[in-house]
């Protein structure tokens, strides 16, 4: 979790420690936090959860460390400006037969960055970390690329496609909130999602925009993910 995160971290750990499903919650922030026990309070005195201050870091280390604390069989991740929707993990874990699978991503919806959903993603080839519940134990064989600013669940997603079985539950149960200073702000896809979320705040667009993305998203619903076409593996797994 990050400053930049600060305005939404409430909403977000709410989310999680709302799932009955979550029996620990590990809160990792920046090692000379100053304003958490203000902006948190009472919530800090909840049983369930941890606060670990980390050194700053990119994502894919912050996750990696994170995992020393973990000790539940399974992880789920939740970005600090993202917001899980009512029973996510229960959902996950009850619509799918978890024993077949080693991860099951989630749908997710595009919001502003006051939390307004203006669209539904497709996901069709990669979840949202925040919306993965994976085996702890494949988390610590496989760990992300810890020298990469953007792109680690990226890289791992391909890295270990002939070794982790993923899944789909097409279900929208996360809330991707679309802002401007975002660590993934100059990457493409998050320029992308920009311009949808900035277009749907026109009073015409946006009805337009939810629909048509609704019926691009329900044609597009299945349980497994798709391998994209620039995606590339080796003989031994890895991608080249």
């Amino acid at each position: 979790m990050t400053d930049g995160e600060r305005p939404f971290l409430s909403q977000s750990l709410m989310s999680v420690l709302g799932d009955p499903k979550v029996g620990q919650v590990i809160l990792c922030i920046e090692q000379d936090n100053q304003w958490l026990q203000h902006l948190l309070g009472p919530i800090l005195d909840n049983p369930r959860l941890e606060v670990v201050r980390l050194p700053l870091a990119y994502p894919g280390k912050i996750r990696n460390q994170a995992l020393a604390y973990v000790k539940q069989p399974w992880v789920a991740y939740c970005d600090g400006d993202d917001v899980w929707c009512e029973d996510k993990t229960t959902q996950q874990l009850t619509d799918i037969d978890c024993s077949q699978w080693d991860l099951i991503g989630s749908d997710h919806y595009l919001t502003n960055e006051i939390g307004e959903i203006c669209a539904f993603a497709l996901a069709c080839y990669i979840p949202m970390p925040s919306s993965w519940i994976v085996r702890t134990s494949v988390m610590q064989e496989y760990p992300f690329d810890e020298h990469l600013q953007t792109g680690s669940d990226g890289e791992w997603w391909q890295r270990t496609a002939k070794f982790v079985r993923k899944t789909r539950c097409p279900k929208m149960l996360l809330k991707y909130r679309v802002r401007n200073d975002s660590v993934s702000t100059p990457t493409p896809s998050k320029q992308r999602k920009t311009k949808l979320v900035t277009c749907a705040q026109n009073v015409v667009l946006g009805p337009m925009i939810m629909a048509i993305t609704w019926g691009l998203w329900h044609a597009n619903r299945r349980d497994r993910y798709l391998w994209h076409q620039d995606w590339t593996l080796s003989a031994n797994g890895t991608t080249v």
